[in-house]
């Protein structure tokens, strides 16, 4: 349930708010996570040991932390000294909850603001949380909130089954401030003026470093200023500092509309520089603080160019995302797609005034997760991702010259490792000392720094934590001077969502529901034909879980150290999946399970095979799947079901080719097909769709291989494939028509959904999604989002 009502107030546990009569009631991540516990287990004593586990975690507290959380709690619903409306004290023993409390899925109507819709989240505009600490070691991470998952490279099968859990995303923890902070009820953006008074500087004392029991070096020991720099309601996003430093642009939908808009630092209210019923975002300065280029939908998408005091738009180029200027203004750097959808950047270069884009041409064997200008404006960086262990990182010159490989020394690597920190985006610091990255470690998404040899560009010490908020902290921004970062804090919770579809024609016919709030089943998931139940992976903690949903609850089928995505048999009573007891993967095998009386019986034996199961054929006799055949190369094959516990010494090969990995392979419902995606080792930015007969053929293309298309499925007619594509830049679900007889396509690529709020779209993470069809229903997994941008200072000290 997403509201859990109780006297005169609900607690909203998608949002993350507590709200008392359209106002929200400001609590730090941590008292609010004490009280989430609290009401879910209301009429229950818990143990002071139990509620230290469920809120604190494994951190180390202090032992007062637990009744001074209490305290405050007590004082946020209005009890007096010895009253107990809501929360009983046991002596010696723990607390309960002993008001009534009603849970519901839909927004009790006295928690509206005068608006009719959701009270804004007050937590950005009054007191407690104007300031936040850099350095708190004590935050929540229990909301597993919605917030854009790390950049990765297309799969390969080795690294498919490892899928990293959606990061965790909650408030700020924040301390108390000595300036009040006005309350605003229009919808106006709250002026920044109060932030020079307001500076609270926090001191991270070496001994207490045990954050989730992370070692002491990975989290900033240096006295930083960290605050909210934007309030209200919505999505505020995608910073951009102007290079005089006198404004920040940012793309916000707090009219409805995500458009650009600036911020004078000097204070007053921002300026609206864009207007349009279009999206719009990713604003990017011109050298002299006069241009603003950005992205817009407008006219099927492309990138702008507007004066920074507003006007006419005019079109730069009709396609790309996350433009960057370059420092001597004469270039614009962009994508192909949106950074965060997973596959590896195709990047451009054009001229400001115009012209045709020209592609950038990068060694073969670098896949480009992230790019930036380098300080001297005459050469471009490119991050690479992890190549055994080592980071992959270039620095190339726009013409001529040499590209450097930036040596990352022995000291940076183990920290990483130890981390197990996944670096994402970056971008530089003044003169080329420091390299600032948003990266995900402990499934939490916070800023990193690297030390940098400004002439070597080796990496010399870090990373450095700079933040340890549980939130999703992304898209920086470098201040001129080099002291200061904005960047976005998302929250939001992962939802999948069920849409009734018309699969014959391939229509969406409503706006959709959540199936459930809380609900992982889109990372690993598959659908009975009838729609009605659904099995699926569940990650907790160090163990992988297989999960049954259906009208009558969830249902546990087995667990293990890491499990695939399941699939049904034809007849719903079977699950395959390949499964490992060792985190190692290397006793990974496949196995079968009987759903109604869980026991898992082995198909393969353990690691004498890497086959990763995707689909049954009609008659349960065979396993489809993607299997490794040699270095970057992956085939589709089939294992038979009577072969156990040794199939692999049966394994047939359907079809293969050199330097190419073939993954999400599908039976079609008459089993002539087999429909997978090719995804070609030099170039993982893109994918194409193929189909194949069952015993073997050519391939017969159903996409053109000029976009990341994942995730074929069926219709139950077998005349459609649906897929996700990020064809538009962004993710949404496509179609295209096929003669099941021949195998030829019939008319071209459609699109079947829309996609394009900034607060509500697919996620974009393809490890993290599965896409389910049946004949009524269209199964995908959602995001939910909001994001503020906060400015942390002295961020090169």
């Amino acid at each position: 349930m997403r509201y859990w009502c109780f006297g005169a107030f609900v607690l909203d546990s998608l949002r993350g708010v507590l709200l008392r009569g359209g106002e929200t009631v400001p609590l730090t991540p941590r008292v609010f996570q004490l009280l989430s516990v609290l009401v879910e287990q209301h009429g229950r004593v818990l143990g002071k040991d139990e509620l230290l586990h469920l809120v604190w975690h494994d951190a180390i507290v202090e032992e007062n932390n637990l009744p001074r959380s209490i305290s405050t709690l007590r004082k946020a619903l209005g009890e007096r000294p010895g009253q107990c409306d809501y929360i009983a004290t046991i002596p010696s023993v723990g607390y309960r909850f002993v008001s009534e409390v009603h849970a519901t899925d839909e927004m009790p109507a006295f928690a509206r603001s005068a608006s009719g819709a959701p009270a804004p989240d007050a937590r950005v505009d009054s007191p407690p949380s104007a300031v936040r600490a850099s350095s708190d070691l004590n935050v929540s991470q229990s909301h597993a909130l919605a917030a854009p998952p790390s950049v990765v490279s297309a799969p390969v099968l080795d690294d498919e089954p490892i899928d990293t859990p959606a990061p965790a995303v909650a408030s700020r923890a924040v301390p108390a401030v000595t300036e009040a902070v006005p309350r605003r009820r229009d919808r106006r953006p709250v002026s920044i003026a109060w932030l020079l008074p307001v500076s609270v500087l926090l001191i991270l004392a070496a001994g207490v470093s045990a954050w989730r029991g992370l070692p002491s070096w990975r989290v900033s020991t240096r006295p930083r200023t960290l605050w909210q720099f934007t309030t209200g309601a919505g999505v505020q996003q995608q910073a951009a500092w102007s290079p005089d430093g006198s404004a920040v642009a940012y793309a916000s939908n707090r009219d409805g509309n995500s458009d650009i808009w600036v911020q004078p630092l000097a204070g007053g209210e921002p300026i609206r520089v864009t207007d349009s019923p279009d999206y719009e975002g990713q604003p990017a300065w011109s050298p002299d603080s006069q241009w603003i280029v950005f992205r817009s939908e407008h006219a099927g998408g492309g990138l702008f160019i507007v004066s920074a005091h507003g006007g006419e738009p005019r079109c730069l180029a009709p396609f790309g995302f996350h433009p960057q200027w370059s420092p001597a203004g004469n270039l614009i750097l962009f994508s192909a797609s949106a950074p965060d959808t997973s596959a590896a950047l195709r990047l451009f270069l054009i001229d400001a005034a115009g012209g045709t884009p020209r592609p950038l041409h990068i060694d073969a064997d670098v896949q480009p997760l992230s790019a930036a200008w380098y300080p001297d404006g005459r050469r471009l960086s490119i991050f690479g991702g992890m190549d055994r262990g080592e980071p992959v990182f270039l620095t190339m010159p726009i013409g001529d010259g040499p590209v450097v490989r930036s040596l990352v020394l022995p000291n940076v690597q183990r920290q990483i490792a130890d981390a197990g920190l996944m670096l994402s985006h970056f971008t530089w610091g003044r003169g080329g000392r420091f390299l600032y990255f948003d990266g995900t470690s402990s499934d939490v998404r916070n800023l990193w720094r690297i030390d940098v040899d400004p002439t070597s560009l080796a990496w010399t010490r870090g990373p450095e934590r700079l933040t340890t908020g549980a939130g999703a902290d992304s898209e920086i921004a470098m201040s001129p001077d080099g002291s200061r970062l904005v960047f976005s804090v998302y929250s939001g919770r992962p939802a999948m969502w069920s849409f009734a579809f018309d699969s014959t024609h391939g229509r969406i016919v409503d706006a959709g529901q959540p199936v459930r709030a809380d609900a992982i089943i889109g990372r690993g998931a598959d659908l009975e034909t009838d729609g009605q139940r659904v099995v699926y992976r569940a990650v907790r903690g160090s163990r992988q879980e297989l999960w049954e949903h259906s009208s009558a609850g969830d249902r546990l089928l087995g667990s293990n150290t890491w499990v695939s995505a399941p699939r049904l048999s034809p007849e719903g009573g079977r699950v395959v999946y390949a499964r490992a007891s060792a985190a190692s993967l290397s006793d990974r095998a496949v196995a079968i399970l009987a759903v109604a009386n869980p026991r898992e019986q082995l198909l393969t034996t353990p690691g004498a095979a890497s086959f990763m199961p995707t689909d049954w054929s009609s008659d349960g006799a065979w396993i489809l799947g993607a299997c490794s055949l040699a270095p970057k190369t992956v085939g589709v094959c089939l294992l038979p079901v009577a072969g156990a516990p040794h199939a692999e010494r049966e394994m047939h090969v359907v079809s293969s080719r050199e330097r190419f990995a073939l993954f999400q392979q599908r039976f079609s419902p008459d089993g002539h097909w087999v429909s997978f995606i090719a995804v070609p080792s030099e170039d993982r930015s893109t994918s194409t769709i193929y189909l194949v007969p069952r015993g073997g053929g050519p391939w017969l293309p159903v996409t053109d291989g000029r976009a990341y298309d994942d995730k074929p499925r069926w219709s139950p007619d077998g005349r459609t494939l649906y897929f996700i594509s990020n064809r538009d830049g962004h993710f949404n679900v496509w179609g295209r028509h096929v003669d099941s007889a021949t195998g030829q396509t019939v008319g071209g690529v459609f699109r079947v959904s829309a996609f394009s709020r900034s607060d509500l779209r697919l996620a974009p993470d393809l490890r993290e999604m599965d896409m389910l069809v049946s004949s009524r229903r269209l199964l995908l997994p959602m995001y939910e989002s909001s994001s503020h941008l906060w400015m942390l200072d002295q961020a090169d000290k």
